[in-house]
């Protein structure tokens, strides 16, 4: 993790908006059980903040998120996987970090630079997503023999395949 004493979310309110962010820079901000439990607790404090009403999630250094920390999370050995039911430890899953809020208030992905694997999975989970041009986007898991279909399904839905939707909507007879 580098620096013990590095802070792996940082959390910042100006007015009513809130930044959170990734700060794992060293490992591009790649989503080991430590970042994802941090970022539970920086989700929680947005939606327990009576100030806020918007939410800005980036990540520090060259990448929004490389993805899960492969050397963390993907190299376990196959006890360890079926002590923990899979990747993730139960209290550090990605799949519901955006389900648990109490107030209904939006987040907004602000990426650039790589977003990759796990990472393009907690972007797209996010309300609205707005991205650099110079942004890279790559589903890392089906090439190394994973599970996918969720960050496909994300993919469809909330990138390409809503704006290709959205626009050919027929607009509303008057």
């Amino acid at each position: 993790m580098g620096n013990s004493n590095q802070q792996l979310v940082g959390y910042a309110r100006q007015g009513h908006v809130v930044t959170i962010t990734l700060n794992r820079p060293d490992k591009r901000n790649a989503f080991n059980a430590d970042l994802v439990r941090s970022l539970r607790q920086a989700l929680a404090d947005f939606d327990g903040d009576q100030e806020a009403r918007v939410a800005i999630l980036c990540g520090t250094g060259k990448a929004f998120s490389s993805g899960a920390d492969v050397q963390e999370r993907q190299m376990r050995t196959p006890e360890a996987f079926a002590r923990l039911g899979g990747p993730q430890e139960p209290d550090a899953h990605t799949g519901d970090l955006f389900i648990r809020s109490v107030n209904s208030k939006p987040v907004i992905a602000a990426v650039r630079g790589a977003v990759m694997g796990l990472g393009l999975g907690v972007a797209f989970e996010c309300d609205h997503v707005v991205a650099d041009i110079n942004t890279r986007i790559q589903i890392t898991e089906t090439p190394r023999g994973l599970g996918g279909a969720r960050f496909w399904g994300l993919l469809h839905t909330c990138g390409g395949g809503a704006f290709a939707v959205e626009v050919a909507q027929p607009s509303p007879i008057r």
